[in-house]
């Protein structure tokens, strides 16, 4: 059985990417005794303990989607139509399974033909065709229902984006009310007034590592937001479990936020209450927040001491040394010349003691280790503000012994999950990477190699794809860090989190 509503554009609505982990509530089991009158509700009680433990298991294991089946093609109205309703607005819905939010199943045991209401006012409108669990019990039954029911379902057209607990079949952009709706010839471009299949999810297996990245960065549109999303978009195909939301949040250090709009003391109060509510929840939700290297080594005390707060909650922090600046690109020039060298004397490694080639072979060497000094000297001097933002992150104060790199946290950067035996090699030369505890460090434009023609020449697959492998290890490091000291922070009450007070749940 299924029913039929169609909604119309009061509110709109967007499924999550990732969808939330279920609600920790404990599963409540009907305890029969011998003796105990039997009812409906008790029988409906006893039967919903299956039904939690079902869906626990579906929402915490996967992600909604379709299983098999539900296609859905352009047919003509059916022969019992009147003959108004007799036009090629009709479509047909094949069986099929799909699972929703929660974990219900969702079955078609049966074709479907629905016909598409929505009309054409001013200007174009997009239709969503969707599917929807109906709860049996909840159903209000004109009599007495038969002994053995089917679970119901909902066929949905909509002209906003479905919510959450609804799951996509297709969607058409109508243009016009009289010209007939059609099969797309082109399935990954469809035409106005042709099924579109590209948005239906099929069901996979959830996510146990989603990363949600945020980006500090006073631009208003900084290159770094594409490069982060690109990377984002690449997670799902070479690295499923950090697969999560591809958007990056935009995150201010600033402690007191006021809109524009706002005017009056009350209005201010309520614009700093929605900006610490808004800051507490990216706390407890932000696992790597990306920063350019000219924006660190300006940050106040009090943006450092706001950094230091999500650091404390198990945000990595990310600074990529990448502007084109006088530096790197001497740095650039200097490994450039560097490799150069190291050619040269390859060629002369096998070559008579005290020839020409052996006094030239001896030259070029001198000439490489000046060359390595000037490398060396200059990353000292990209290195040591941050080294000394590491240390005030770590809550050091002025020492005299500056923190050392982690030399732990560089090879599990190199090491997992992907492999690395030396680093990525860009046009401006290799890439250079330094870690302390929670913070980052990339020399080089490691984030313009995860988009395409970011540089003058195309770039190779295979730098490319290493590359995002490195940033992806990254993003795993940072998504493990996150995971683990926030499984040491004490539980925040939903009520109190923009008041930053947590306290232990209630049991």
């Amino acid at each position: 059985m299924h029913l039929r509503v169609v909604y119309h554009p009061n509110a709109m609505s967007t499924a999550p990417l990732t969808p939330p982990m279920p609600e920790v509530e404990p599963l409540q089991l009907f305890y029969v005794t011998n003796g105990l009158m039997l009812t409906a509700d008790r029988w409906w009680r006893a039967h919903r303990y299956y039904q939690h433990r079902q869906n626990l298991h579906y929402q915490s294991l996967h992600q909604p989607g379709i299983v098999c089946g539900l296609g859905v093609r352009v047919v003509p109205a059916p022969e019992t139509t009147p003959s108004e309703l007799r036009d090629r607005r009709w479509i047909e819905i094949q069986p099929g399974i799909a699972i929703d939010l929660v974990g219900n199943p969702l079955v078609v045991d049966e074709p479907i033909v629905f016909r598409i209401t929505s009309e054409v006012i001013d200007w174009p409108i997009t239709v969503y065709v969707v599917l929807a669990y109906v709860d049996p019990k909840a159903k209000q039954w004109s009599g007495m229902p038969a002994e053995v029911v089917k679970e119901e379902f909902r066929i949905n057209e909509r002209t906003t984006p479905p919510s959450p607990e609804e799951v996509e079949l297709c969607r058409i952009q109508l243009t016009s009310n009289a010209d007939p709706l059609e099969d797309a010839a082109n399935v990954f471009n469809p035409i106005p007034q042709a099924l579109d299949l590209r948005y239906r999810q099929q069901v996979r297996a959830r996510s146990q590592q989603p990363v949600q990245v945020g980006l500090i960065s006073q631009q208003p549109d900084p290159p770094l937001r594409g490069r982060l999303t690109a990377l984002l978009q690449a997670v799902g195909g070479l690295y499923p479990p950090l697969a999560g939301p591809t958007t990056v949040k935009t995150i201010s250090l600033a402690r007191n936020l006021t809109h524009e709009v706002a005017s009056g003391a009350a209005a201010e109060a309520e614009a700093e209450a929605e900006a610490e509510a808004e800051a507490e929840t990216n706390l407890s939700e932000v696992a790597l927040l990306v920063l350019p290297y000219a924006e660190a080594i300006g940050l106040t005390e009090a943006e450092i001491e706001r950094l230091q707060t999500y650091i404390t909650r198990g945000s990595a922090l990310l600074i990529e040394y990448a502007d084109e600046s006088d530096d790197l690109l001497h740095l650039s020039k200097l490994q450039v010349v560097k490799a150069e060298l190291q050619a040269a004397l390859a060629d002369l490694q096998e070559v008579e003691s005290g020839s020409d080639f052996d006094r030239m072979s001896q030259s070029l060497m001198a000439e490489r280790i000046a060359c390595e000094a000037a490398i060396q000297e200059q990353l000292h001097a990209i290195v040591r503000p941050i080294r000394q933002l590491a240390q005030t992150l770590r809550g050091l104060g002025e020492t005299l012994s500056q923190p050392s790199p982690d030399q732990a946290l560089l090879s599990a950067l190199t090491h997992t999950p992907f492999l690395f035996d030396q680093l990525p090699h860009l046009p401006t030369g290799p890439v250079h990477l330094m870690a302390w505890e929670g913070v980052v460090l990339v020399v080089g434009p490691l984030s313009a190699a995860w988009t395409s023609q970011q540089f003058e020449q195309p770039l190779p697959r295979s730098t490319i794809r290493s590359a995002q492998e490195l940033g992806i290890n990254i993003l795993y490091q940072a998504s493990l860090r996150h995971q683990m000291v926030q499984a040491q922070q004490p539980t925040v009450s939903l009520t109190t989190a923009g008041e930053g007070d947590a306290r232990p749940a209630e049991t």
